[in-house]
């Protein structure tokens, strides 16, 4: 059966996978596993339900996403606190522990739902400019409010076609019109980070551009985290001529307008699915099933 995407299943079908669910357990028998199986339905349910809705959270008004984030947090908490009840003192089932997971994974994940990524779309390079060095001062002393998260490449650093330079989320661009005039802002759920690599003399090879959860990929990450859920949390380091002028030299195209080659990666093996099928007694399984009658 298709895993509960947004985008290929709508609530309709997931009530009816449900209420097949809820019948299924109903018709299982009187021996302690069944019991529990029976008992545990409604927070089953409600896990599926709470992860398919935070995979849809950007469809409410940016003002409410963060209301909605907290009640889904509630909900998880209470229905995993229902899990580890019924399954007290025996292993829980693989497949239960994986919902749990996959719907924990959600809940992160919800929080970068209504991204912007600010994008050099090319042809050639593009340089950070470095009047965003200013970003960190004006975060420190009030003049920029600390609201939401944002990352910003480090001014001085040289970006290649398709690369996000900035990105936020919970917040405005801090940053007028002007050197960023030729970058293009894009709306995104999956904002991303931008790791630069090198060969073992130094010189600079390729970027690699994947999720921002992501298990990190080797090389260094350029997008330097100035807030996170507004408490201010890193500064630009470097002096931004001078680490244009270093990335230039350890360059191994044109300086002045050659292309990096771009890789962009994605961590879908690190994502939990959950879907109802067969029989949840099944231990080992990734998926919730609906169980057989026996």
């Amino acid at each position: 059966m298709a895993e509960l995407q947004p985008d290929a299943l709508s609530w309709a079908a997931l009530l009816a996978q449900c209420t097949d669910y809820a019948r299924a357990t109903a018709a299982l028998g009187d021996a302690p596993e069944d019991v529990r199986w029976r008992d545990a339905t409604p927070s089953v349910v409600a896990l599926h339900a709470v992860g398919f809705a935070l995979r849809q959270i950007d469809r409410l008004e940016e003002d409410e996403r963060p209301l909605a984030r907290d009640r889904a947090a509630v909900l998880v908490r209470e229905h995993v606190a229902r899990l580890d009840e019924l399954w007290r003192g025996t292993p829980m089932p693989e497949s239960l522990l994986e919902l749990q997971d996959a719907v924990r994974t959600a809940l992160e994940r919800a929080v970068f739902f209504g991204a912007v990524e600010l994008l050099w779309t090319g042809p050639g390079s593009f340089t950070v400019p470095a009047e965003l060095a200013d970003l960190v001062p004006a975060i420190a002393s009030g003049r920029e409010p600390a609201l939401g998260t944002l990352l910003v490449m480090q001014p001085g650093t040289i970006a290649m076609p398709g690369e996000p330079v900035a990105w936020w989320v919970g917040r405005p661009w801090p940053v007028a019109d002007g050197p960023l005039d030729p970058l293009e802002p894009a709306d995104t759920n999956v904002p991303r980070q931008v790791y630069r690599q090198l060969d073992e003399q130094g010189r600079i090879v390729r970027d690699v551009i994947a999720p921002i959860w992501c298990e990190p990929v080797p090389g260094m990450p350029l997008l330097v985290p100035l807030l996170d859920d507004g408490t201010p949390v890193g500064r630009f380091t470097m002096d931004p001529a001078d680490w244009e002028r270093r990335q230039r030299a350890a360059m191994q195209v044109d300086p002045d307008g050659g292309e990096l080659p771009v890789e962009a990666v994605s961590c879908d093996d690190q994502t939990p699915q959950v879907s109802f099928e067969s029989d949840p007694r099944t231990a080992g399984d990734p998926a919730i099933h609906t169980p057989e009658r026996r």
